[in-house]
Parts: structure tokens; sequence; C-alpha cells
């Protein structure tokens, strides 16, 4: 017949201070990693090695355990959870330092590249490639540009065969319902094939480019 073993509470005692003092260093040694890799990442370090730092750390904690707890008290097949406990806190406290209002490193997303004619606000025609054909004399290109801090400026410029090229600002003047919309109208260009590169910077100067191609007919 199965017994239970006696409880020995001086046992379950020990084993309990030793796990919660494995608890409290996992978490604040997520919180300084995420403080490491936030610094090296703001100040241009290297944002690969950040991320190499951030996703290796969890060894590092294994190798400092032995320092606040014997060993021999704490089997190696219990380093798993505070492993994953230092780590979690590393991803989620790196992630908050990441996005305003403590700092903002992503670029601004482009989307929604559009041509229209200036008049009617019709939208040309693309052919089976996906590229826009112009076939109007003056015409207006709008783009969807979003960011999660605020965009400072969106700019572009137009390249032809012959690598002339023609730089211009887009502005966000856009009606109430379109929101994070740029464009820049009334664009007068010969017949040709033409490439354009948009630029949008963050107020953060984080950049995102896009490239690209259209026919003027």
């Amino acid at each position: 017949m199965f017994e239970f073993p006696e409880f020995n509470k001086t046992d379950y005692i020990r084993n309990e201070v030793r796990d919660t003092k494995v608890a409290f260093i996992s978490i604040p040694f997520g919180i300084v990693i995420a403080l490491i890799t936030y610094y090296m990442i703001s100040s241009g370090i290297s944002n690969r090695m950040a991320m190499i730092v951030g996703f290796t750390s969890p060894i590092l904690l294994i190798k400092i355990i032995p320092f606040i707890v014997k060993m021999d008290e704490f089997p190696i097949k219990k380093m798993f959870g505070p492993a994953m406990t230092s780590f979690f806190t590393w991803l989620g406290v790196f992630i908050l330092l990441s996005n305003p209002p403590f700092q903002d490193i992503a670029s601004p997303d482009i989307d929604e590249f559009e041509i229209y004619d200036k008049n009617g606000w019709e939208e040309m025609g693309k052919n089976e490639d996906g590229i826009y054909v112009v076939d109007k004399d003056i015409f207006t290109v709008t783009v969807l540009v979003l960011d999660n801090g605020d965009v400072k400026n969106v700019q572009f410029t137009i390249h032809n065969d012959n690598g002339n090229f023609l730089a211009m600002e887009m502005d966000d003047e856009f009606p109430k319902g379109y929101e994070n919309r740029w464009q820049s109208e009334e664009i007068i260009l010969g017949s040709g094939e033409y490439t354009i590169k948009i630029i949008a910077t963050d107020t953060k100067n984080n950049v995102e480019e896009l490239t690209k191609e259209f026919v003027v007919l």
C-alpha cells in the first residue's frame, strides 16, 4: 500500500527560500539587461549586438545562480523557469522602453502609393506588371505614412531613364478622415519611364524608403 512521505517542514521552508532567491534575481537581472540593450540601441552602438545580448542573457543568468544558491540544492532541471522569467522580463521592459514616450526606434511605414488625376481625383490605371500608367499632363502622388510617433517630413525624388531627377517635398494637408496621408500635387513630366523614391522621416530621425516605377504616356 502506497504511503505518502512524511512532510518535512524544514526542507520545505529551505526550498521555498531558495526558489524565492532565484526568482528575485531573475526579474532584476532581466530589467538590467533591458536597460543595457536599450542603451546600446539608443546610443547607436549596434542593434544586432543588442539583440544578441538580450536573447542570450538567460545563459549568463545560469552562470550567476550558483553564486546565489548551492547548485547541489538547486537541480539543473529547475533552471528553465528562472531563465524564462528573466527572458520575458527583458523582452517586456525592452519593448516598453523602445516605444514612446521613452524612445522611438521604429522607422515609419510607407504604404498605399497611389497616383491620381489632379482634377478629378481619379486613380490612374496600372499595366500587367502593376506599374502605374499616367495619361494626364498633371497628376498627384499620394502615400500613407504610419509611425508610432510623429512623422516629421516626407520627400521624394523622381528619376527618368537619362538620370535626371526632380526633388520635391510632400505635405499632409488632407481633410479630416484622411490622416497620415501625404501628397505632392501638380506634378508635370514628359513622356517616359520614371522611378520615384519616397523617403519618410519621423521626429526621432528614423528613416524609411520606398521605391516605385511608373510610366508617363
